[in-house]
């Protein structure tokens, strides 16, 4: 019996959600108080009406199932921050037709995280469309969505590459998580990058042909969104902590990768080097030498934190654009030192000290690099 439902005399007690709304902090103690499996239960009711909120919750559970539960939301942001919309159109998935599954987990008193364990485990097993039953047979929102999403993150990760369109096939039933799903599929791909510039990129080049051969008959356009992020984040992670600056990759990598290696290259660039004008920062960047430099110290990481300063900025007539490290958009230029240049405004607009480097390229020849200057000092623009 939860306590928090018991009633008190004549006089119903207030709901568990009613109670959690008024006083966290005491209904999380009572809900700690309960017995394993009314504790369970109890916490995943205050995960569906509030889960942005379960911090207090989750640190006070003992050790169990239900701590364990609260603590998995607490590290997937997209189940609490609120902003998360579904694509804006369905993608066809060969799973849809999938029946639920039934008996393993239906006559537990929580069935929902049963079956999100069932179906985890049969997506490491590599069954998709098994892990797709058990997660259909989740009656709850946003859970039956939340159980596909971690079923594809765990085919890809426990079987590989070519389980990618499996992958693509459990995310596009995840509802309201189809874009954050696709995206971590794709960081997921992006970790196979070297640790070096001039490391072994032919896993990445792998993956850039596995999306396009998914897509292409699909959604082509959003194939090439897919593998300009691939592109992206796999420059990021290569080049955000390396020690030396190697043009190598524009050697061995399809066109398409030069812009996001160039970002990636100019980041870093403005890292490693003292003050200096952006004419000599451009011609520093055209003439990265193609020699390697020894692994970093640290494991890469990734770019985070870093203002996305696109807006709804509306770019030149006839200007193509692309993703910048996966987090923001900027225009690219078919000539590469231009495009240097623009990728070191990028870059100088996100580092502390900068600023004049911007200010130095407003009256630039090319009008793609003077736009993006002025984009950048005036946001609103």
């Amino acid at each position: 019996m939860l306590a928090l439902l018991l009633a008190s005399g004549c006089h119903e007690a207030p709901s568990l959600t009613a109670r959690w709304r008024s006083d966290p902090d005491q209904a999380a103690a009572e809900i700690a108080a309960l017995p394993p499996t009314e504790q369970l239960a109890a916490v995943e009711t205050i995960l569906l009406v509030d889960p942005a909120g379960v911090g207090p919750l989750c640190g006070v559970l003992p050790e169990g199932d239900a701590r364990l539960r609260c603590r998995t939301v607490q590290t997937r942001p997209h189940l609490w921050r609120g902003d998360a919309v579904p694509a804006t159109t369905a993608l066809p998935s060969p799973l849809a037709g999938t029946p639920p599954s039934t008996g393993r987990c239906d006559d537990l008193a929580n069935p929902t995280v049963c079956w999100s364990r069932h179906a985890v485990g049969r997506a490491s097993a590599g069954d998709a469309g098994g892990a797709a039953g058990g997660c259909l047979a989740i009656a709850a929102e946003p859970w039956r969505s939340e159980c596909m999403f971690q079923s594809a993150e765990t085919l890809l990760e426990a079987r590989g590459l070519d389980r990618y369109p499996d992958a693509v096939s459990l995310c596009a039933l995840s509802e309201a998580f189809v874009t954050d799903c696709l995206e971590h599929g794709v960081a997921q791909l992006a970790a196979r990058a070297p640790a070096t510039p001039g490391g072994d990129w032919q896993p990445v080049r792998a993956a850039a042909e596995m999306i396009t051969a998914h897509w292409q008959d699909i959604a082509p356009r959003q194939g090439r969104q897919q593998r300009e992020a691939l592109w992206a984040l796999a420059s990021a992670l290569v080049y955000v902590e390396a020690p030396t600056i190697s043009s190598a990759p524009l050697e061995v990598l399809p066109v398409e990768a030069h812009p996001h290696i160039r970002a990636a290259m100019a980041w870093r660039l403005l890292r490693l080097s003292d003050s200096a004008d952006l004419d000599t920062l451009t011609a520093r960047l055209a003439d990265t030498p193609l020699e390697d430099s020894m692994p970093p110290v640290r494991q890469p990481r990734a770019l985070v934190g870093l203002p996305d300063s696109w807006g709804d900025a509306v770019p030149p007539v006839d200007a193509k654009t692309t993703t910048w490290m996966g987090i923001s958009t900027r225009v690219v230029s078919p000539e590469a030192t231009v495009d240097g240049t623009i990728a070191l405004l990028e870059a100088a607009a996100r580092q502390p000290g900068r600023e004049d480097l911007i200010g130095q390229a407003l009256a630039h020849t090319d009008p793609l690099v003077a736009w993006t200057a002025q984009r950048l000092r005036d946001p609103q623009r």
